[in-house]
């Protein structure tokens, strides 16, 4: 059962930023490169695409600039 659908929205910069901070760490010059080209061709097309159709069906709409900690807070006043 579904109480809320949250929709995070991120500008593409941070999330990006975010996800290779998180996942490339170990990783060479070379993947980080490779992810980037991928990003550009597929998953930023893709992202921008499924954006606006999530945020209309979103209940709640949380601002994804700030930090992952007090995103998470802010979700928590809603489900806890």
């Amino acid at each position: 059962m579904i109480d809320y659908a949250f929709f995070i929205d991120t500008p593409l910069d941070i999330a990006l930023a975010r996800r290779i901070l998180r996942d490339y760490k170990e990783k060479s010059r070379n993947d980080i490169i490779h992810y980037l080209e991928e990003y550009l061709i597929y998953s930023r097309p893709s992202y921008t695409a499924m954006t606006e159709r999530e945020k209309l069906s979103a209940d709640i709409i949380i601002d994804g600039n700030a930090s992952v900690s007090l995103i998470a807070q802010n979700i928590l006043k809603y489900i806890v």
